[in-house]
């Protein structure tokens, strides 16, 4: 192999190797606008060096550790306090609730040592399992469309209702809202008086002045929360488009919802608040996936390697993308493109830049000003899991775990950052509830509803 030359400091954060071990030492490159499309391609060589480097070997990141690094990581979730994991067998019965996808091996199991990776990608698929939508969960946020259609159809039967977000998408969290949009000639006050009268919801909240006008409620059944809007095309287009990214790129969907949960931890899935709203995320992940040598070239199979996937994605816009050069275009095979100024958000932050792909004049990321602080999540949700994967190689190499023992947390990577909060965990539980107990039976509306068969496409 021929020997590369010594790069900048930038650069030789761009290009870690396949180990990819946190340092203290490596800082993002100080801001600077790409002015020439010889500065994007250099910049876009790089990324792509970047993800050959870490893709060099079969098992697509390297988790063969070696001695443990000393990378001080702190402490990333503020929002709950809870009990330092130990290495023994007595897990804490209280943290164990929030992690609700452990265990993720089979006790007894007879299968050798696993390593790290495959420790990394059980859990991975443990926890989409536990995110995908239960039968219950699916007929009761139908159901709950076909009230809100029951109801405007009644006051004008010629208008039309249709769902769009991460409902029509697929796309969506346990506690996720209902994006709901009327074609037609109706004025929201009309709509909102109409679902309180017909005990769909109750103090209904009718925004006439936001940029989108919109009602939104909370559904006196299940307590699911729903926008409807107005004569709007964008958020049905955008869903068509998601759509076909997710037929295109199957990896796109467990990633997608990992990177949701993630932000809704830590409050940074609301354009309003500052956050990535659901389609400026699908963009990033398709990006990611699109530039990524392995999956782009069709090496190795996304929906295989999540776990290994989704510490990439944080190493990405955590530490790697210069938020402030490039932007984010995911059409035909994906691209960057630099920026012809220093975009930023109206209060002066750097946002990511990305192009809609329906309307090139559209940034799906100039409102989300804090932008900076998800790139920190991001990074420090990298240096984390990286470092207890270190710590499992260590202590696994040592004998000191039992791979087979049921305890959860013993050999837990994603519990260090993710947990599913109590809300959501009940309003799981309520909706299961409403459907095996047929809580919904006086409803006026239910009468009119097949309870067997999917109303949705």
């Amino acid at each position: 192999m021929p020997k590369k030359k010594r790069g900048s400091k930038k650069d030789q954060a761009m290009k870690q190797n396949s180990n990819s071990r946190p340092s203290k030492k490596q800082k993002r490159g100080s801001p600077a606008s790409l002015r020439s499309d010889e500065n994007v391609n250099n910049t876009h060589t790089r990324f792509e060096q970047h993800s050959q480097s870490i893709a060099a070997n079969d098992d697509f990141i390297s988790l063969d550790f070696g001695d443990l690094p000393t990378t001080d990581v702190g402490d990333i979730s503020n929002s709950r306090k809870r009990k330092r994991l130990q290495d023994d067998d007595n897990d804490d019965s209280e943290d164990i609730t929030m992690f609700p996808w452990l265990p993720f091996r089979r006790s007894g199991s007879s299968s050798p040592r696993p390593s790290v990776k495959k420790i990394l990608e059980d859990e991975a698929t443990s926890l989409l399992a536990y995110l995908e939508p239960t039968k219950a969960e699916v007929r009761i946020r139908e159901y709950l469309i076909h009230k809100i259609r029951t109801v405007i159809n009644d006051i004008e039967p010629d208008v039309e209702v249709e769902v769009f977000g991460s409902f029509s998408t697929n796309l969506y969290l346990p506690n996720s809202d209902i994006d709901v949009v009327v074609q037609g000639d109706l004025r929201l006050r009309p709509i909102a008086r109409a679902l309180e009268r017909s005990n769909v919801c109750s103090n209904p909240q009718v925004i006439e002045k936001a940029s989108v006008p919109v009602i939104k409620f909370e559904d006196s059944l299940t307590g699911l929360k729903v926008d409807i809007t107005l004569d709007s095309d964008s958020g049905i287009n955008s869903a068509k488009c998601i759509n076909k990214m997710l037929r295109d790129q199957p990896g796109l969907r467990p990633l997608t919802l990992l990177v949701k949960l993630f932000l809704s931890l830590r409050k940074h899935n609301e354009v309003f608040t500052g956050g990535l709203g659901g389609y400026a995320i699908v963009c990033m992940v398709m990006s990611f996936l699109q530039m990524h040598p392995k999956v782009a070239s069709g090496e190795i199979d996304p929906v295989a390697n999540i776990g290994t996937l989704l510490l990439e994605f944080f190493q990405l816009y955590g530490i790697s993308f210069q938020m402030e050069e490039l932007g984010i275009c995911v059409l035909n095979r994906g691209s960057y493109y630099g920026k012809s100024r220093n975009i930023r958000s109206k209060n002066g932050k750097p946002v990511f830049t990305i192009r809609d792909p329906m309307d090139r004049n559209n940034d799906l990321g100039m409102k989300s000003y804090n932008a900076i602080y998800i790139s920190k999540a991001f990074k420090s949700a990298y240096m984390v899991m990286t470092q207890r994967a270190f710590e499992l190689e260590k202590m696994l190499s040592q004998n000191m775990l039992n791979p087979n023992n049921p305890n959860g947390l013993q050999l837990s990577i994603f519990s260090r950052v993710f947990y599913i909060p109590r809300d959501m965990a009940n309003l799981r539980e309520a909706m299961t509830d409403i459907y095996t107990n047929h809580l919904w039976v006086n409803d006026e509306a239910a009468s009119s509803f097949n309870w067997e068969t999917s109303e949705l496409p």
